[in-house]
């Protein structure tokens, strides 16, 4: 190791990349340290699509304040190192002679380029793939008067190199979290019940829409400091006792917590409670731990199957959709008809029709069918004057 590398001097600079794994925002630092570290012209960091090779991300310190946007309309395509990478991928070190000669850099435009823009000649590499989708690329630049880089440089560059590409697959996957937590939640908000995910202490950690819509009635439950209560004090001793049971429950059985009915100071029928342990894997140090899982039911609320998606999921005529959503929200073939403004008679020949297509004998099959089909998702409706 040269005199000029010490075991110090790497572990700041690695402290500084392993900072910018958890928040990008400190990438331009860890750059720096880098650069300094190599005492080199330029340090270059970018991803690049695993199928494709179009650039997705890059950042740079030490190059032209255009130079990025030149190299991702054009350049990048010209740069014999990233040839030379995607005929052989995974690399842990790369370097300009192995792709042409001092004199052919000299005649060549991306190297003449590379020098307009920062004075950059010679180069280190590494290429290695960040997810599927994805490969990342990190070099160090130094100028013509540095010379070649020497072999203290390169194994240097190598053990940099492992920590530079771990950061930026930490970058990946905590950037994707967002997207996953949003689309996990967008289905959740769909769910005609209530959904409240609670930590040890009973604060709530999420809640999806239908949650959010019975907290805010203030009826009968409610959030107090954070803490999911029941309004009342007798039945809030019940609830906490049920929530209890369920904190710390490594089992994975259905009722490990309970089920409560929860009376409601309006007089409306009682919310049903249903409490679970939370049992799945739970995040490395997180300061909250979720725990517990609430699923509300509100009777007095009705989600109608979407009477649309039950003509496309089962190929029924408009009549016979509007018939089969009324039927499966609780109501006779005589109350359809009245709603419809049809006759008696014509409304059973409708629901012939409909057990044909939807592959049923009875109207309690039916019901079934539509109450457990992708229609019964949707909006939640509150009754006729609530």
């Amino acid at each position: 190791m040269a005199a000029r590398f010490t075991e110090q001097g790497f572990q700041d600079t690695v402290d500084t990349v392993h900072a910018a794994a958890i928040d990008a925002a400190r990438w331009p630092d860890a750059m720096e340290g880098i650069r300094g570290f190599f005492a080199g012209a330029a340090v270059v960091i970018f991803s690049s699509d695993a199928g494709t090779w179009d650039v997705l991300d890059i950042m740079s310190v030490g190059t032209a304040d255009n130079a990025l946007d030149e190299y991702r309309a054009h350049y990048w395509r010209e740069d014999p190192k990233l040839t030379f990478t995607r005929r052989n991928p995974g690399l842990p070190l790369y370097h300009d002679f192995q792709c042409m000669t001092e004199a052919e850099m000299d005649r060549n435009g991306f190297y003449r380029w590379q020098d307009r823009v920062g004075g950059l000649r010679y180069c280190f590499g590494a290429s290695a793939p960040i997810d599927r989708d994805a490969a990342g690329q990190f070099a160090v630049h130094w100028s013509r008067s540095h010379g070649p880089p020497q072999r203290d440089e390169a194994d240097m560059f190598v053990r940099c190199a492992a920590h530079v590409q771990a950061a930026m697959a930490a970058n990946r996957r905590l950037a994707h979290l967002p997207w996953r937590d949003e689309a996990a939640w967008s289905a959740l908000d769909v769910l005609p019940q209530g959904l409240l995910v609670l930590d040890a202490e009973r604060r709530v950690l999420a809640a999806n829409r239908m949650a959010e819509t019975i907290l805010a009635a203030g009826d009968g439950l409610i959030v107090d400091d954070g803490v999911l209560c029941a309004a009342r004090a007798a039945e809030d001793r019940e609830l906490q006792h049920h929530l209890g049971r369920a904190v710390g429950t490594s089992s994975t059985v259905t009722l490990a917590g309970g089920v409560v009915a929860l009376p409601r100071p309006s007089g409306a029928r009682p919310y049903g409670l249903l409490i679970t342990p939370f049992v799945g894997p739970r995040p490395r140090f997180a300061s909250r731990q979720p725990a517990v899982i609430v699923t509300v039911t509100d009777p007095e609320r009705e989600v109608e199957p979407s009477a649309d998606m039950l003509r496309r999921l089962f190929g029924l005529t408009p009549t016979e959709a509007a018939l089969a959503a009324l039927l499966a929200s609780g109501r006779s073939v005589d109350e359809v008809a009245d709603e419809l403004a049809m006759a008696k008679a014509t409304a059973r020949v409708h629901l012939r029709s409909i057990f044909k297509k939807m592959r049923v004998n009875r109207q309690s099959e039916l019901v079934k069918l539509v109450l457990d089909s992708p229609a019964r998702t949707g909006t939640p409706q509150g009754r006729e004057g609530e």
